[in-house]
């Protein structure tokens, strides 16, 4: 009997935190960081309380993603998502690295593909990197808020994509350059395509704070050509990585 108290009570006390986060709504998206500052004492769960807002109160717009996209900003595309409630994933994962970097979390944005039930989908794809507690962990809120079926978006909250570790985020999703895995032997994307592990790039990062506080430290160009530079370091013929290479070659030229 008081084992059955006891489990009811933890089932209202975590039922109570998300439906507090998932209420929260602000007019901008910096009074909204200050109420999940002020509600949460640690950086951990405010970026939890961050993820669920968004996976709550952001659907995919699958016209966006049906049409062809026009050109905006990054900070574009997270107001807009914000404001509307609609995005497709550059907009899902900009609301939260804005969310992250406003509560004083270290915050990036994550470019690359993914897989899923064992099919690699070659289509770009964004998500976020966050150091939290002195460690790089993946989040991504679109595959967070629900999937696609039949045309049409179908809600459903998944914390399975909420702060990853490295070694579990790779089993999914894979960053064009390498340097966003976080791990000491990056994951090659040959690897990737054909699901070996054991293609990987020896020691390629023994000292990737280093090497991650130095692309920080870059200008936007020097940053472009650091990632085509790794890029092209390994085979990289695969679909998914030709729109990816254009797009840094062009954006190097202009």
């Amino acid at each position: 009997m008081k084992w059955s108290l006891y489990f009811l009570l933890c089932l209202m006390f975590f039922s109570s935190f998300k439906v507090e986060a998932q209420k929260i709504r602000s007019e901008s998206i910096v009074v909204l960081a200050q109420n999940l500052m002020q509600q949460h004492p640690t950086p951990t769960k405010r970026f939890e309380a961050a993820y669920q807002w968004v996976t709550h109160h952001i659907r995919y717009d699958a016209r966006q993603a049906q049409g062809n996209p026009a050109k905006r900003s990054q900070s574009e595309v997270t107001i807009q998502a914000f404001r509307s409630g609609m995005a497709v994933c550059e907009g899902y994962a900009g609301v939260l690295d804005s969310l992250a970097k406003l509560m004083g979390i270290p915050s990036h944005l994550a470019c690359g593909y993914t897989r899923l039930h064992g099919h690699t989908d070659p289509t770009p794809h964004v998500w976020v990197a966050s150091l939290i507690d002195g460690h790089w962990l993946l989040s991504d809120p679109t595959f967070g808020s629900g999937s696609m079926e039949n045309g049409k978006f179908v809600f459903e909250y998944k914390p399975a994509y909420l702060m990853m570790s490295p070694e579990k985020a790779i089993e999914t999703h894979i960053p064009y350059d390498p340097l966003w895995q976080f791990l000491a032997s990056p994951q090659t994307h040959e690897g990737f395509y054909k699901n070996d592990k054991n293609r990987c790039i020896p020691g390629y990062y023994l000292h990737h704070h280093d090497s991650l506080k130095a692309f920080l430290g870059f200008d936007d160009e020097q940053r472009l050509k650091a990632e085509l530079y790794r890029i092209v370091q390994q085979p990289h013929h695969f679909e998914a990585l030709k729109p990816r290479i254009a797009f840094l070659e062009n954006s190097i030229q202009l």
